[in-house]
């Protein structure tokens, strides 16, 4: 027999952590644990199989280590302390003991697409996309009959590709940080864009709820059944704030000029690929934005219901820093004139969306779409946001005040500012609500809608 200094390290290592011994598992007890020169595992003496499991660098989780009907030593991580407390992972120890004595649960919970060791990336995202996607998360919904991915998946998988294969279990936030801040877009620009920033905010969202924490999916019911001791990604920067080359507030605005040239092919789009539609909407899209200031966001997702053809209103929720609020805002003539030429506009229903692509979804491949228009137009370096940032410049020349422009903006609060009186909030809201009072928000959008038609004319600029 071996003695003992011949044993591998890491048999030694086993063999230490299988010698722990019980205790009743509190939180007291958890909270004052203190991690050791190897991972030690402590357990439970109420609930067999019930583990507290404390690595080197001192995190804390609970797993489940047992046998399941066949003999075979099973272990299914629960969750990290805090974000777990014990009494729930208690509780899902014995929901986790209970299902592996069945010998269809057990054979369910770890086939390879389930088994917390072998799930990889890929499959953890494509796992949650309905379940997010049910929960009216829209960036998580298929883009159409033609393609059953979200745009968060999609771009998850374009900027971690080289991690998709991978075990969820074993990604750290180390080699999360390097891929996100060594990606560049396929367009070559060395600098972030937004699209490294998005894809950690969406594989955020997905480790969260495979681990159960935040506010969010803390809850027993809230995350996976089956929650996995994933990564903390938001250990990771935003990869878009550390970039030296963006720095302030983006300015571009399109001149007159660039106007001109720009306007004419803002209009329904000949795609000829056909589908539900023929046309491509983006361009008319990007009209209907200069035309009520409104983000690319809020018309991604506008529907029918959201808009009151007898009142020529537009109502919808809208976000201004951490706050979710619904706004109403009226509609230009030419705004109206634009929605009811739509290909949708004549079989219209509510939940259908007035811009859907040609498979019925969520637009996409706005910068595509922009490329176009700029090559078409011979103008160069504006972004579609830029035309809401020009549109609301455009107003403030001609002399719409400030607190008007920000309501039409949907800012956080258009009258915390400047030299307004506290009531005119109120009394803007008061006189859109009642007919034959004067309407300065209807003025502002339907001057604006003049200026842009002499501009387009080319009787100004």
């Amino acid at each position: 027999m071996p003695s003992k200094q011949n044993i591998p390290a890491k048999s030694q290592e086993h063999r230490k952590r299988k010698k722990a011994e019980r205790k009743n598992l509190t939180d007291t007890f958890v909270r004052n644990s203190k991690a050791g020169a190897l991972r030690i595992d402590v357990k439970d003496e109420h609930c067999r199989g019930f583990t507290l499991r404390i690595s080197t660098n001192g995190t804390k989780s609970f797993a489940y280590m047992g046998r399941d009907f066949a003999g075979k030593t099973r272990t299914v991580t629960i969750g990290r302390y805090p974000d777990v407390s014990v009494k729930e992972a208690r509780e899902a120890a014995f929901e986790i003991r209970r299902g592996l004595k069945d010998p269809k649960q057990a054979y369910a919970a770890t086939t390879p697409s389930n088994c917390s060791s072998e799930i990889t990336v890929k499959q953890l995202v494509e796992e949650c996309e309905p379940i997010l996607c049910g929960r009216g998360k829209k960036i998580w919904a298929p883009r159409g009959k033609k393609s059953d991915r979200s745009t968060a998946r999609m771009v998850i998988e374009c900027v971690f590709h080289e991690l998709l294969g991978r075990p969820a279990i074993s990604l750290t936030s180390e080699e999360v940080t390097k891929v996100v801040h060594a990606y560049v877009p396929k367009s070559g620009k060395a600098t972030a864009n937004g699209q490294a920033s998005r894809a950690l905010s969406y594989l955020r969202t997905v480790f969260n709820w495979a681990s159960g924490r935040g506010k969010e999916f803390k809850k027993l019911g809230a995350c996976r059944a089956e929650r996995l001791d994933l990564a903390d990604l938001y250990e990771i920067a935003d990869p878009a704030e550390l970039d030296p080359k963006i720095t302030g507030k983006r300015e571009r605005l399109l001149s007159p000029k660039e106007m001109q040239r720009v306007l004419p092919h803002l209009i329904l789009g000949d795609l000829g690929e056909g589908g539900l539609l023929d046309v491509d909407l983006r361009p008319i899209a990007m009209r209907f934005i200069l035309l009520t200031l409104s983000r690319r966001s809020e018309v991604e997702v506008l529907t029918w219901e959201q808009i009151d053809l007898e009142t020529r209103t537009w109502t919808r929720e809208v976000k201004a820093k951490e706050e979710i609020k619904t706004v109403t805002h009226p509609l230009s003539d030419a705004a109206v004139a634009l929605i009811v030429t739509l290909p949708g506009f004549r079989n219209r229903r509510p939940g259908k969306l007035v811009f859907p692509n040609r498979a019925g979804g969520v637009l996409g491949n706005w910068d595509r779409a922009c490329d176009v228009i700029k090559a078409q137009s011979e103008t160069k370096d504006w972004h579609r946001h830029d035309l809401r940032r020009s549109a609301a410049t455009i107003l403030s020349k001609f002399g719409v005040s400030e607190a008007i422009v920000d309501t039409l903006l949907s800012h956080n609060n258009a009258f915390s500012s400047g030299n307004t009186s506290a009531a005119a909030s109120a009394y803007i809201l008061l006189s859109t609500q009642m007919n034959g009072l004067p309407d300065p928000l209807r003025d502002a959008v339907n001057l604006l809608a003049a200026i842009l038609q002499k501009l387009e004319n080319r009787e100004i600029g």
